[in-house]
């Protein structure tokens, strides 16, 4: 699993990595669109050398690093009231199913009943107050 922490100090980065201008790994991340190959072009380093510090940082290759960063977006908008769907569009995926896929595979429950379980919360309901009484 990806880690999403990663040194601040930018210790062993190289000069390559003084491109970066401050920004972080997540705006880099957002910027590329969640791609590997356009994340490497705006770091100005090929693929490969991206693949070796994305790992030495956080622990995975690029694309699970860059996955895993786009879902945790997907679970911030979400929470933050977004519909399923547009948020799966807004976020680059070409395909609603890929998108519920992949956000049930890494935190265990659909985009929609995370979603309604978050509207709970802000009503200040649990999933018990919601059912019908005997």
């Amino acid at each position: 699993m990806c880690t999403m922490e990663h040194r601040e100090s930018g210790e062993g980065l190289g000069r390559a990595w003084s491109r970066l201008d401050g920004r972080s790994w997540e705006e880099l991340g957002t910027k590329a669109g969640y791609s590997s190959a356009k994340l490497a072009k705006i770091c100005k380093v090929s693929e490969r050398h991206l693949g070796r510090k994305i790992q030495e940082q956080f622990g995975c290759s690029p694309r699970a690093w860059l996955r895993e960063h786009r879902l945790k977006a997907a679970r911030e908008r979400l929470a933050g009231g977004g519909d399923p769907k547009e948020v799966a569009f807004e976020l680059g995926f070409k395909q609603v199913s890929h998108f519920c896929r992949q956000f049930k595979e890494r935190y265990r429950e659909t985009p929609r009943a995370f979603a309604r379980a978050e509207r709970r919360k802000r009503a200040g309901m649990s999933a018990a107050d919601n059912k019908c009484p005997n």
